[in-house]
């Protein structure tokens, strides 16, 4: 049996220096930074952005800690972003339990969400050599996440259109559900309504309305 790591216990305060900080249209912002701790694609890091945490996903490791970022503009964490700049510290948590890497036998690997999914999508196509397929229902730009990922992209106005692309093609494919809960219920449902294997879908939630602020 497995021993699951038990991320009470490993997860500690960092401090780091950002090094880049790269802005993505209007609505997302990739940052680099250097001297965090030793941490994985897909971990999830928990950034202080003055009042509160707010967590993102390790979306590479290549020459320093990176993360990509979603502006909700609205609450603390956009203003945050907005003002770092190169040479800033970062503060916070790491590492938190990361998002499930996918199986290298999978024939090809669908991240399927909102704007918050966009660092995840960087990340697994940073693990997983196969075929990639983005689906975001959102206001970042196709061109934008493709350049991030060099994966195929879609970008929606509707979950309906999320979940119509979603299910277009399942056999062998495994599904990362990333960004609010109840659309990550409503694609994990739909999913599992279509036969697909639970260990074949995994799930990161990021926010919920009931809760102030985005991830």
């Amino acid at each position: 049996m497995t021993e699951r790591t038990k991320y009470r216990e490993v997860t500690s305060e960092f401090r780091a220096t950002v090094t880049e900080v790269e802005r993505i249209g209007e609505s997302h912002v990739r940052v680099m930074a250097s001297g965090a701790p030793e941490l994985d694609v897909l971990d999830t890091i928990a950034i202080d952005v003055g009042s509160s945490l707010r967590r993102y996903t390790v979306s590479s490791i290549d020459g320093g800690l990176e993360f990509v970022a979603y502006r909700t503009k609205r609450g603390p964490a956009t203003a945050y972003l907005d003002q770092l700049a190169v040479g800033a510290e970062l503060t916070g948590l790491a590492p938190e339990r990361p998002v499930k890497t996918p199986p290298a036998d999978a024939t090809r690997v669908v991240v399927a969400g909102d704007d918050t999914a966009v660092g995840v999508a960087r990340a697994v196509t940073k693990v997983h050599t196969g075929r990639v397929a983005v689906g975001i229902v959102g206001e970042a730009l196709a061109e934008d996440v493709v350049g991030l990922t060099n994966a195929d992209v879609r970008i929606f106005d509707t979950t309906d259109q999320l979940l119509a692309w979603v299910g277009a093609d399942v056999a062998g494919a495994h599904f990362v559900l990333v960004g609010e809960q109840a659309l990550n219920q409503q694609v994990r449902q739909h999913l599992f309504g279509l036969g697909v294997d639970k260990e074949n879908v995994a799930t990161r939630t990021f926010w919920r309305p009931d809760r102030e602020g985005l991830e």
